[in-house]
């Protein structure tokens, strides 16, 4: 049961990229961002130890351990106020400013600090509305879809909205080891590439390309039964679902990386704090910083720490053989 819920948190989490980011990239790159990461995830996810890569961070480094574990805090700092300042943006026509990823990022981490069993129910709860959204607002505007226009397109591809879809890789600092995940792992690639392919499809690559919330312009031009509506409000509120769950599942991985380094006090203000110094930090920072701590935290570091863990386990097995 909490495997399921951690995959439906995990799902509702990578909307955020799947919607905000990865639309811009075309649907050809934005479906192997999203392959690449699900393929990442469902591989180490299933080699990681169930207390997730905190556990396995000290025992494959050693005294590295905590050099490793202290560089994906101040990773994580990063990511969670780049993830809060970019939720800034699900509601273009609005005058919040800052407050909409900052309130976002409160409710995430009073949510974490209760436990993982609330943001787990949270997060399964909000998986529910979520797919309602995604199949209204994805499902009208696949009948506007102009053939000619879902052609591959070539050009430079942004690195930073790359890295964007390896979000739902935090997951494995909360923890690991689920089974069966196959059908939730093919879920994110297909929601990945059917707003990639609707975005392109409906505003053209060209537009899609530039814009910067293309499927909240998409939504703008999307009939439902011959007759315009709105649907830019309900493209907002499925970001704010998703955006929590994306911000809960990081302060997870940083209060479990936190506690890893002997922190003991409390950790909801103490992500809500490292949030908005990475907020600020993001704010002055190159956006490439933030993909590269991006690449480094939900790439690099659980791949070599699985593969060093092998490695030991390995050689631990043949000196008892």
């Amino acid at each position: 049961m909490r495997d399921r819920q951690l995959c439906a948190v995990t799902l509702a989490a990578a909307s955020v990229p799947a919607l905000l980011y990865l639309p811009r990239l075309g649907w050809v790159w934005a479906t192997a961002a999203a392959a690449i990461s699900a393929l990442l995830l469902g591989l180490c996810g299933r080699r990681c130890a169930p207390g997730g890569l905190t556990e396995v961070i000290p025992a494959a480094f050693g005294r590295a351990g905590r050099a490793v574990l202290a560089l994906v805090l101040l990773g994580g700092a990063l990511l969670l106020g780049g993830a809060a300042r970019a939720l800034c943006a699900i509601y273009p026509e609005s005058r919040g400013g800052p407050l909409t990823g900052l309130l976002l990022l409160l409710a995430a981490a009073y949510a974490a600090e209760r436990g993982e069993e609330t943001v787990l129910r949270s997060g399964a709860i909000l998986f529910f509305f979520l797919t309602a959204v995604e199949a209204v607002i994805l499902g009208f505007s696949a009948v506007q879809v102009r053939a000619a226009w879902l052609a591959p397109q070539t050009g430079r591809v942004p690195f930073a909205a790359m890295t964007a879809a390896l979000s739902p890789m935090a997951v494995l600092y909360v923890r690991g080891g689920a089974r069966r995940t196959g059908g939730w792992l093919a879920a994110g690639i297909g929601l990945c590439a059917a707003a990639a392919l609707c975005a392109a499809g409906t505003l053209s690559p060209r537009v899609a390309g530039e814009e910067a919330f293309a499927v909240y312009t998409m939504a703008k031009s999307v009939s439902v039964f011959g007759v315009m509506e709105r649907l830019e409000p309900v493209v907002s509120a499925a970001l704010t679902a998703g955006g929590f769950c994306l911000l809960a599942v990081l302060c997870l991985a940083n209060a479990k990386t936190a506690r890893a380094l002997g922190w003991k006090k409390r950790t909801g203000i103490g992500n809500f704090l490292l949030g908005c110094a990475g907020y600020l930090a993001g704010t002055v920072l190159p956006e490439g910083v933030q993909a590269v701590a991006a690449a480094i935290c939900w790439g690099i570091v659980p791949l070599v720490t699985l593969w060093v863990a092998s490695v030991k386990k390995l050689q631990k097995n043949q000196k008892k053989a």
